[in-house]
């Protein structure tokens, strides 16, 4: 089981997607991206993809500069690493470059 995230523009219409297993949670924690990205809905002021960009971005950059401090929270069965939530966020940080006006929407 693991986080389903897509970007939607003229329903239904899928601009956007990624996924990454919910062994990345720890890790998309301590990048200040969980509720971002699991949980929308509870963050207020993010409605499309050009609200998300610069929570994920940063992020991106975050895991990009600083890779092994977050070592420590890839998933002991290997089932999730630091190169998994990279591509995971680069992904994302694409999609809502491209589309800015997407609508977010995830399936946990």
């Amino acid at each position: 089981m693991g986080l389903g995230f897509r970007l939607i523009q003229d329903m239904p219409t899928d601009v956007c997607e990624a996924n990454i297993t919910h062994n990345m949670t720890k890790m998309a924690g301590a990048l200040g991206v969980y509720e971002a990205l699991w949980h929308p809905e509870v963050m207020v002021d993010i409605n499309k993809a050009s609200d998300l960009l610069p929570i994920v971005e940063a992020a991106l950059q975050e895991i990009l500069m600083s890779p092994g401090k977050y070592k420590k929270y890839e998933s002991v069965n290997g089932w999730g690493t630091t190169d998994w939530m990279t591509g995971f966020l680069d992904k994302v940080v694409k999609g809502c470059k491209e589309f800015p006006d997407a609508k977010i929407e995830v399936s946990v």
